[in-house]
């Protein structure tokens, strides 16, 4: 059989013999990779699907009405880590709402990693600087970095 390249991780790989099609190498974050492209594939591409998932979702907060705010109630007196956040507001459960950032305008930013000392970013988390860009000035430029 052929060698591959994994399209998640670009490592080549020899397919299993019982898997012909096989496109993704057997590594769990490339697997993990995969299911994740199946569903956005079949939530876009299947009605019947995404009106199932619906109901699905539907019936389980019928059935849960006070989850999340159980939920809150039970971990407000843990502790939140290194950020020192103790308690959990409405607006901090949901992690991609960037609205309950305060003192960040709008606008277009740049975000790009910031290696550690050794010259490494951590393969699962990043640290990142975030600058505002203008698209009048120079400041938008990448090489603008190294001018300054």
């Amino acid at each position: 059989m052929a060698i591959k390249i994994c399209p998640c991780c670009g490592q080549p790989f020899q397919p299993h013999h019982k898997v012909p099609n096989q496109s993704y190498c057997s590594s769990p974050d490339c697997q993990q990779a995969r299911r994740r492209q199946w569903e956005r594939d079949k939530q876009k591409n299947d009605p019947d699907y995404r009106d199932n998932k619906s109901r699905s979702q539907r019936a389980w907060v019928d059935r849960n009405p006070n989850y999340w705010r159980t939920y809150r109630k039970s971990i407000s007196g843990l502790s939140r880590g290194t950020s020192g956040q103790s308690d959990l507001t409405d607006s901090s459960v949901k992690m991609d709402d960037l609205a309950s950032i305060k003192g960040i305008p709008a606008g277009i930013y740049r975000i790009r990693p910031v290696s550690a000392g050794d010259g490494k970013v951590n393969g699962k988390t990043w640290v990142v600087e975030i600058t505002p860009m203008c698209p009048t000035c120079p400041c938008q430029d990448d090489d603008y970095q190294d001018r300054t």
